[in-house]
């Protein structure tokens, strides 16, 4: 599209060096609460000797869906290290050697590599604190190192991958079958020619087949073993809450959308690989279009997607085009329809990143602020427990036993919703809502049940934690705290738009990188 010597070229170099170097200044602040929800694993462990979202043996419970980043937070928690910044400076580590890799695979395309880092999507899910950028770039690596038929790479990558993300478990059986058939490229042409011939050429070999399939299953296996050991169930608290979603038409044609692009790379590449790779994309295509996707921020879920199979597509830029040119189709086509979703993916990504902006910032005045209250006032008060649908940031710095009514940090609460009688038997001392302006979501999160419970206890309301107009946190309690009133009156006053919006543009972002 552009010749690397040219002057558009170099042009192009510049501006997306300064458009990365923009969104990197703006998004880099960006820190996600469900974070905190990992990172709590390695505080109890330091501080508590437990491995449990909560601090002692109340509810054994599977909270996170990356043991990597659990297990990483021991880190920071053992050396009382900022977890935050640790967690940033590991997401800088993770871009250079992404841009290594990426740059020795592609012959040095810096211009996509580029193109992609200037995207407010990628920086805010590389500094988000979750897994979502490791993830896209193990698949991305797994992609490759199947497309060359590495065998001990892929099957490295893919035992990585089973600690990163639940999406995948699958390869467990799709990563053997790649290695089972060694097949011809897909030409349709010549297969329609020589079908016999092509069936002919395909080679069986059990002995990769097996010792992969032996070794990846004994990994999950001994993956599963012990999560059920410690938690009482073998699969995260997040399937329980987020498989029961409602079929979504939007994201099916969406994440399809995304897919779509390694439509290109049938006519070179082999059978098996298009079997494993269109199984694989497919499924994850399914599950998430029925999916209840929550913290679906900078369409996270459409990023798992859309990223590795953009790696992928100009990893195999020169074979494509090649192969296309020959059929008299131009270079143009590729770079036209790869140019055509990506743009549709920066634009859905984008509608709300300016939200990303101002959130952590928020975050720290309330939810963080809340914690770090709970924390220093619970002995004063005798505060054991408390109730909250936001189980990351107050969580974190409360260090008390915390009941999360949406369910990611409850297995009862994830499997049976909430009633009166775990309500009695969590007996939380304080109940913080999900509220707007016209009161309590009742209707949302099991609130309805908790207000109940609340009005039968004589709780009464304290104040509203102020996050902005539309998003208050209303504390109910049963006796007067003047520490909650003060965060109450300070949270409004810290997280006004327009002085939010200054700080977000004058402050550097690293200011911005601890808890």
């Amino acid at each position: 599209m552009f010749e690397k010597q040219s002057i558009s070229y170099k042009f192009a170099i510049i501006f997306f060096s300064c458009l990365a170097f923009i969104s990197f200044y703006v998004f880099s602040r960006f820190t996600v609460d469900d974070a905190f929800i990992t990172f709590r694993y390695g505080k109890n462990l330091i501080d508590f000797g437990i491995w449990n979202y909560n601090p002692s043996n109340i509810d054994m419970v599977q909270a996170y869906t990356n043991p990597i980043y659990a297990v990483l937070g021991i880190i920071p928690n053992l050396f009382n290290w900022d977890v935050v910044l640790f967690f940033k400076l590991f997401s800088i580590l993770l871009l250079v050697l992404f841009s290594i890799w990426f740059i020795k695979k592609t012959k040095k395309s810096w211009l996509m590599l580029l193109i992609f880092i200037s995207f407010p999507a990628t920086i805010i899910h590389l500094f988000s604190g979750l897994e979502t950028f490791l993830y896209v770039f193990l698949i991305s690596i797994l992609l490759v190192s199947l497309y060359e038929e590495n065998f001990w790479t892929s099957i490295i990558v893919t035992i990585i991958l089973f600690f990163t993300r639940g999406e995948s478990w699958p390869l467990v059986v799709l990563v053997p079958f790649y290695f089972l058939f060694k097949t011809p490229y897909f030409d349709l042409l010549k297969i329609r020619n020589n079908t016999y011939g092509y069936i002919k050429s395909i080679n069986i070999n059990f002995s990769k087949f097996s010792l992969s399939l032996l070794i990846l299953s004994l990994i999950l296996a001994l993956f599963f073993y012990y999560h059920y050991i410690q938690f009482g169930s073998a699969l995260p608290n997040t399937y329980y809450v987020k498989s029961n979603g409602e079929f979504s038409i939007f994201n099916f044609l969406f994440f399809g959308l995304l897919i779509s692009p390694l439509l290109l790379a049938i006519p070179v590449s082999r059978l098996n690989f298009i079997l494993v790779v269109g199984v694989y994309f497919l499924a994850i295509l399914f599950v998430y279009s029925k999916s209840d996707l929550q913290m679906n921020y900078s369409s996270r879920f459409g990023f798992h997607i859309f990223a590795p199979v953009y790696f992928f597509m100009v990893y195999l830029r020169n074979d494509i085009v090649e192969y296309w040119s020959k059929t008299k189709i131009t270079e143009k086509i590729y770079y036209i329809y790869l140019f055509f979703v990506t743009c549709v993916f920066f634009i859905l990504s984008s509608i709300n990143s300016t939200y990303s902006l101002t959130y952590y910032q928020r975050a720290l005045n309330s939810h963080a602020q809340l914690g770090k209250v709970l924390n220093k006032i619970s002995e004063k008060y005798n505060i054991k427990s408390f109730s909250f649908g936001d189980a990351g940031m107050t969580a974190y710095h409360s260090k008390l036993n915390a009941l999360d009514n949406i369910g990611l940090g409850n297995s009862y609460v994830s499997r049976n919703g909430i009633d009166s009688n775990y309500l009695n038997f969590f007996n939380p001392d304080l109940l913080i809502f999900h509220s707007n302006s016209d009161g309590i979501r009742l209707d949302n999160f099991n609130q309805r049940e908790i207000y109940n419970w609340s009005v039968s206890k004589k709780y009464k309301k304290l104040c509203g934690v102020y996050w902005e107009s539309n998003y208050i946190l209303d504390i109910y309690g049963s006796k007067e705290i003047p520490e909650i009133y003060s965060l109450c009156r300070e949270s409004k006053e810290k997280n006004t738009d327009i002085e939010l919006s200054n700080k977000s543009i004058i402050i550097a972002p690293w200011k911005y990188w601890h808890e």
